[in-house]
């Protein structure tokens, strides 16, 4: 569950964007998560076109920016951003597929848990079970340590995996 930022340290964030401080370095410097001080920064003097007033959230303009997509199949824009992710979710995780099996058998080969890769690769255990469920794939530095981790290209059968998943997803 996603832990509610003090009043104190909203202030914070605000006087530091106030003084010229850019998102990135608020971030560092608070400990808050980028997209936290991104909604409370640059989203919140963004104007919603449809209302002609600023966003008071990176909740409502991330719900904003996704009705402005236009869904494929249907050629009309989405009608909220759940069901633009109830659209986009299916495709990533078919995108993604061949990444969580190479990754399912990594694991198996070696005897070790998401947990473990999660800890060798510098990412959250949750970020590990997205890129299993094929729901999301890893930036290119975290799959290298990923790689490195689960010694997939240690195997020819892991190594044709892994550079045609590259290929597909045009990371090479």
């Amino acid at each position: 569950m996603a832990r509610r930022i003090p009043e104190q340290v909203m202030q914070e964030i605000d006087a530091l964007y106030e003084e010229g401080l850019s998102v990135r370095e608020i971030h560092e410097k608070t400990g808050v998560s980028y997209s936290s001080v991104y909604g409370r920064t640059k989203a919140r003097g963004r104007v919603n076109q449809e209302t002609g007033r600023t966003f008071q959230s990176g909740t409502e303009y991330t719900n904003y920016l996704a009705r402005q997509r236009v869904n494929p199949e249907t050629g009309r824009m989405f009608g909220s951003r759940k069901e633009y992710e109830n659209y986009i979710v299916p495709q990533r995780i078919e995108k993604n597929n061949g990444l969580s099996s190479l990754l399912n058998c990594g694991l198996r080969r070696l005897g070790k848990n998401q947990t473990w890769l999660a800890e060798e690769a510098g990412v959250t255990r949750q970020a590990v079970s997205l890129y299993f469920q094929g729901k999301m794939a890893p930036k290119p530095e975290v799959l290298y340590r990923i790689i490195e981790a689960l010694k997939i290209n240690d195997t020819k059968k892991g190594k044709n995996a892994l550079e045609r998943w590259m290929r597909k997803n045009h990371m090479i």
